[in-house]
């Protein structure tokens, strides 16, 4: 249960800040102070990670973080 709950957390603790400023985003139709090129740094690190964990596999929960932080960014 632990270890579910921790992995679950770290799954999470990347993406869940981003969920106020989408909401923000989509309430006032604004996007100003958003930076796009903070997007594509996350994108660009995770995409790497992505591809470094078929080398060297890691943690599973860090792998789906990757991918949901990829979707996160996209989606912002």
């Amino acid at each position: 249960v632990v270890e579910l709950a921790v992995s679950s957390a770290i799954v999470l603790g990347g993406v869940l800040p981003y969920v106020p400023q989408y909401l923000d985003i989509q309430k006032s139709r604004n996007s100003e102070g958003f930076s796009t090129l903070v997007c594509l740094t996350l994108l660009i690190a995770n995409v790497l990670r992505i591809l470094f964990w078929f080398g060297h596999p890691f943690e599973t929960p860090l792998l789906v973080q990757s991918v949901l932080m990829n979707i996160v960014m996209l989606a912002l």
